[in-house]
């Protein structure tokens, strides 16, 4: 069935590239633009070659780039039949490879803190995704490449942010009571993090991955403009500006 998909997905995908080797635009926009639509397609194939329980992370990841260069290619594309028909043929090819690592999948495992007395340099909250129990969200204190110095280190679904130290120890005590809403409160009003933690719902009060919190970028004429989540009780948000 998943190959039948991926056929359908490889003819839409044919019809996309030879709509921009016709274009007359910026022939460096119409580079870029043939690319997001191959590799839509390529990382698809590549998701579907992984499809087994020893892989299923790898799988994972090609699914969800391959989601990110569909929307990227289907947004620039003008003819509206074109674009309907090859994000009708990702979506369907999307949910089939999707459902089948949900089966491929182990058992959730447990959270992660790690929080040794004496390395405070070694301080870390893995946040885990509280549908599957997979990471979705690190904070860290740790070297920052940026600022040449330790730093408080953000990373979530959308980003990673490096913020000064003194605000780590008001993040980790929230995040040993996992009083996740103080800190993405914080993350917004103190580290000017503008959509705050982008892997937090504010009204369910819980973390998600990026696959749970069905995040997708928007992109605009090809180019990205922001990400919204929704999680799996509804609510959507802008995640990432």
């Amino acid at each position: 069935m998943i190959r039948d998909l991926l056929d359908r997905l490889e003819r839409a995908k044919d019809r996309i590239v030879e709509y921009w080797e016709k274009s007359s635009g910026d022939p460096a926009a119409r580079k870029i633009f043939l690319s997001d639509s191959k590799e839509a397609f390529y990382q698809a194939v590549a998701a579907y070659q992984l499809l087994d329980s020893e892989h299923v992370s790898a799988s994972r990841g090609y699914l969800e780039g391959a989601k990110s260069s569909a929307l990227q290619s289907a947004s620039s594309v003008d003819e509206g039949e074109l674009r309907t028909e090859f994000l009708a043929a990702f979506d369907a090819c999307y949910a089939a490879i999707d459902a089948e690592l949900d089966r491929l999948a182990p058992p959730p495992g447990p959270t992660d803190w790690v929080d040794p007395a004496r390395h405070p340099s070694e301080k870390s909250c893995i946040l885990s995704c509280s549908v599957c129990n997979d990471p979705a969200a690190k904070w860290e204190i740790g070297h920052s490449k940026y600022r040449k110095s330790t730093a408080l280190i953000y990373s979530g679904i959308t980003m990673s942010m490096h913020h000064d130290l003194e605000h780590a120890e008001a993040v980790f005590l929230w995040l040993l009571e996992e009083s996740f809403g103080k800190v993405h409160r914080y993350s917004i009003e103190k580290l000017k993090m503008s959509e705050g933690m982008d892997a937090y719902c504010p009204t369910c009060d819980k973390i998600y991955c990026r696959r749970h919190y069905n995040a997708g970028e928007v992109y605009d004429e090809g180019f990205y403009d922001c990400t919204y989540g929704t999680c799996p009780h509804g609510h959507r948000r802008m995640i990432d500006d």
